[in-house]
């Protein structure tokens, strides 16, 4: 999987040049996790290399149908480490908890190419790894007092969503 998604980064990176400096950009937009769960997300690139992004979405907390929809909060980074006129890569950390009577908090280390459709939208794609710490009633099918490893929040390839920016 990681071998084709190196492929395809580069041959987009040979494409032609159409995406703009991101330092000082603001943008909206929306992820969607591959369990389900749909975020909306803002992102302020404060530098060339450096962005933050708030985001805020929703889960079931018993990963069953008809169990409780809570609200996630989140705050993260974003980290260029390739930095091209059409796609980025970038490292994605972000640090997400559950509000309400939820207990849940989640730390997403991840690896996300954004390819610039246009001067001001792009998509993108995070793959990485989510290492969650869960309360007294558990959360989303973890047991209850635990810490836990996922590849991902919904497996290896854990969420794509897009940007618009200002």
């Amino acid at each position: 999987m990681i071998p084709r998604l190196a492929l395809f980064a580069g041959i987009l990176a040979a494409s032609p040049a159409i995406a703009k400096d991101t330092a000082g950009r603001v943008g909206v937009g929306a992820d969607a996790a591959f369990t389900g769960g749909p975020a909306a997300h803002i992102t302020w690139w404060a530098a060339s290399p450096v962005a933050i992004q708030g985001t805020v979405g929703f889960a079931l907390t018993g990963g069953n149908v008809g169990d409780s929809l809570v609200m996630l909060l989140g705050v993260g980074g974003l980290f260029k480490v390739v930095d091209t006129e059409r796609v980025n890569l970038e490292i994605q950390v972000t640090t997400s908890v559950a509000a309400g009577d939820a207990d849940l908090v989640r730390f997403e280390p991840g690896l996300r190419p954004e390819l610039f459709v246009t001067d001001d939208l792009s998509v993108h794609a995070t793959v990485g790894i989510a290492v969650s710490v869960t309360g007294d009633d558990g959360f989303g099918g973890l047991p209850a007092n635990s810490t836990s490893v996922q590849l991902g929040v919904g497996g290896l390839l854990s969420s794509a969503g897009f940007t618009f920016y200002f």
